[in-house]
């Protein structure tokens, strides 16, 4: 399962194992700032045509309920990387188990589980930190490794590639 991970490609042809330790943050913290954050917003944004949300979490977003964010929401991403092309990609690491890694199964899992959300919120802390360096990326590319569908070449992986653009609408 190791090798599997280390050489499953993630941004074009790079594999974990071709990018540099320094260009890897592993349990990266961060904390964002929202405002009159509500529900509406966040369906609309999803559904958009350009954001290339899978439609089974298209669906999914129109059943999430909450109430207006107001503060600050705070974590830790498995890992953020910058591949040699200088490319942004985050990397977390699932270990559902699921009948079969196709993708279908694997958005059906993202689905349901509401993983859109987290990738989301990963995205835009991901986007806005290499911004503040003076770095900001043309793209940000969430990458879902479901650990047990794991195969060296691609299998297994979920993926999302979001605009930079797109993700400064989201605020």
């Amino acid at each position: 399962m190791a090798e599997a991970c280390r050489k499953t490609p993630l941004t074009g042809a790079y594999g974990l194992s071709d990018i540099p330790p320094g260009c890897r943050r592993p349990e990266m913290g961060f904390t964002l700032h929202t405002e009159d954050f509500g529900l509406k917003r966040l369906r609309d944004w999803l559904a958009r045509d350009d954001i290339r949300l899978p439609e089974v979490c298209r669906a999914a977003a129109e059943t999430i309920d909450f109430h207006t964010v107001n503060g600050f929401l705070n974590g830790f991403i498995d890992m953020v990387c910058q591949d040699p092309d200088g490319n942004i990609c985050i990397i977390d690491y699932k270990s559902n188990h699921l009948s079969a890694y196709t993708r279908q199964a694997m958005d059906e899992a993202v689905a349901h589980q509401h993983y859109y959300l987290q990738a989301l919120i990963y995205a835009v802390a991901a986007a806005r930190y290499f911004k503040l360096r003076g770095q900001p990326p043309a793209a940000v590319s969430v990458r879902y490794l479901f650990l047990r569908g794991l195969d060296g070449k691609g299998g297994g992986v979920w993926r999302w590639d979001i605009d930079a653009a797109a993700l400064e609408q989201i605020k």
